[in-house]
């Protein structure tokens, strides 16, 4: 989620992850950790999230979207 946070964005998918370099192919199944703060509101798209990492982006305002 830090890594996430830190790229100053409101919505993110697996498509701006990988153009930002932190997966390597948005072609494959992509899972937010909750590993880190998150400080801004953010909409995250993935294949799916821990449990810890959709309780922080809730939190921060933001929403985990499964897709």
């Amino acid at each position: 989620l830090e890594n996430i946070d830190a790229l100053g964005l409101d919505a993110v998918d697996a498509k701006i992850l990988m153009e930002k370099g932190l997966i390597r192919s948005s072609l494959k199944p992509v899972k937010i950790l909750g590993n880190g703060e998150l400080n801004s509101k953010i909409n995250i798209t993935a294949t799916s999230f821990s449990t810890t990492a959709k309780q922080k982006i809730e939190k921060a305002g933001g929403t985990a979207i499964v897709q």
